[in-house]
């Protein structure tokens, strides 16, 4: 199997692919569905595992009625036309069983409601965090995860929690890196911890 040999590159794929999803409020699985892309070949293309063909890439535009061009213009926008969103909410209304699992649920943006069970409620937490906000846009050591959920959202969970919450993303939405932890005297230690981005 090939390998990402262009870094940049590939993390720019995933940015466009990320701002599709924005765009159509698909899943990876729904819009794997939508362009007939294979499920898991998507999410490796998503995750920078394997390299993306342009021939998938217009796979994926072509029913969206995003030109070549478009997509690899970095810089510029996502436009989707009128009967694109057409196209997508019919697709919706045609897979009414699946669309939870084809699309982000509505009013996704807000964070969710103490309704679910605490653990539930934990892991829909982290989703919107890494997803709905740009917290994890730097790098972002556990230490600063605590202490962002304890101040922003009053979860006070143990590292070993918050490892288990972010493990399913690591590879999917979050690159898990390392840096060297910085003491309380501000010098650098030699311990390296682990810290994690938004892919």
């Amino acid at each position: 199997m090939a390998k990402v040999t262009n870094i940049v590159l590939a993390e720019k794929i995933t940015t466009r692919i990320n701002d599709i999803l924005e765009k159509t409020n698909f899943t990876l699985l729904g819009l794997a569905i939508f362009s007939g892309v294979g499920r898991s070949a998507i999410k490796s293309y998503h995750s920078k595992t394997i390299p993306i063909s342009v021939e998938t890439v217009n796979k994926i535009c072509a029913p969206l009625s995003i030109d070549l061009v478009s997509f690899f213009d970095f810089k510029s926008e996502i436009i989707l036309t009128d009967r694109t969103l057409d196209d997508i909410n019919n697709f919706k209304e045609a897979n009414k069983e699946n669309v939870s699992d084809y699309f982000v649920q509505e009013n996704s943006n807000l964070p969710p409601t103490l309704k679910d069970s605490k653990s539930k409620w934990e892991i829909k937490m982290i989703d919107y965090i890494i997803h709905r906000t740009s917290f994890f846009k730097t790098n972002k050591t556990t230490a600063e995860i605590q202490q962002h959920l304890s101040a922003t959202y009053s979860m006070d969970l143990k590292p070993d929690r918050i490892y288990n919450l972010l493990l399913k993303h690591i590879g999917v939405s979050l690159k898990q890196g390392k840096t060297n932890r910085i003491n309380q005297d501000g010098s650098i230690s030699t311990q390296m911890i682990a810290t994690y981005i938004r892919m």
